[in-house]
């Protein structure tokens, strides 16, 4: 991911600086296709999950990582990598960036 992100530096910043008044920025093939089918094989099913449903959210939350395979928790937690948080920080000039470890806002729509 950090190689990906770096060689993307510069049409990643020009794509988060344009994007306003929500800035963000779109990074296509981030991960290998055989990573991503790993992952999507590995993710649970909505009936091994709990379903949030409220007027203020409607979505299923796998938030017990031990509960699943090793290999979403690897992932999760691959994107809070410090290395990748710095990257981002550089493509948005955004500075002190945290990662989320404890998943707060995780879960899937």
């Amino acid at each position: 991911m950090v190689e990906r992100l770096k060689a993307e530096h510069e049409p990643l910043a020009r794509q988060w600086h344009a994007s306003a008044p929500i800035n963000h920025f779109v990074l296509d093939d981030l991960l290998p296709q055989q990573w991503v089918e790993r992952i999507r094989g590995a993710f649970p099913r909505g009936s091994e999950m709990t379903l949030k449903r409220s007027w203020r959210e409607l979505k299923y939350v796998a938030a017990q990582m031990d509960r699943y395979h090793a290999l979403l928790e690897e992932s999760l937690y691959g994107f809070q990598g410090p290395q990748v948080v710095r990257e981002v920080e550089r493509v948005t000039g955004l500075l002190a960036l945290a990662p989320d470890e404890m998943l707060y806002s995780g879960g899937s729509p």
